[in-house]
């Protein structure tokens, strides 16, 4: 799973000052769901699988002193063979930030695109792994996210 980050219209002065006022409190689970197709389990082996994985981040709100972004991670997986599905996976983190002074809008936006992402991968990659392994599966490794 290769991931890039745009280029974005935000200067790299404005952007340097925006990052060091903001600093990451926490980043909460807020949702999950996963789903096995325990139908697997009667084959005497899977086959080749197919792997969709959407995430997404987003400004959930923010107000003078915090930001509220959402990270969700879902990922389906089908065998191949039957296109049958195997198993899903949906997980919602809320990553909360405090900033040092209010910010432009369009500085946050950039912010969620460029940096969210960033702090909240290795807790979706972690999740779906655990999950997998939880599952009676062999874990799925999420790759990196990479900025280029």
């Amino acid at each position: 799973q290769l991931n890039k980050v745009e280029v974005f219209s935000l200067e790299k002065e404005e952007y340097n000052k925006l990052i060091k006022c903001i600093e990451l409190k926490k980043i909460v689970l807020c949702s999950l769901n996963c789903q096995l197709n325990s139908d697997i389990f009667k084959q005497q082996r899977l086959g080749q699988a197919k792997v969709e994985l959407k995430p997404s981040f987003h400004l959930k709100s923010k107000d003078e002193k915090t930001i509220y972004a959402e990270a969700n991670f879902n990922v389906n997986v089908f065998d191949d063979d039957k296109n049958e599905k195997i198993f899903n996976i949906e997980s919602s983190f809320l990553l909360i930030y405090n900033m040092g002074e209010e910010c432009e809008d369009h500085a946050i936006e950039e912010f969620i695109k460029r940096n969210v992402p960033l702090n909240a991968w290795p807790y979706g990659r972690e999740i779906i792994s655990n999950l997998t392994s939880k599952m009676g599966l062999p874990p799925l490794n999420i790759g990196l996210y990479k900025v280029f």
